[in-house]
């Protein structure tokens, strides 16, 4: 029990999707830019009322096709 106690904390995982101040910052650039890319269809985000939301693995797939 004593380990236990003493392991570090496991990290949680990283939330699957995220608002678009988040995915700016995960692609290291503006928010701005994030509705750019929507717009341009690059992105596209599901929508909760107004606000956006991105999945990560959309964003991997855009950083992906743009690294090429």
């Amino acid at each position: 029990r004593v380990a236990v106690l003493l392991a570090p904390p496991t990290p949680a995982p990283p939330p699957e999707w995220l608002n678009t101040a988040a995915a700016a910052a995960y692609l290291c650039c503006k928010p701005g830019r994030i509705h750019d890319l929507v717009q341009l269809g690059r992105l596209t985000p599901a929508r909760d009322g107004t606000r956006l939301l991105f999945r990560r693995s959309e964003l991997d797939r855009y950083l992906t096709e743009t690294a090429a």
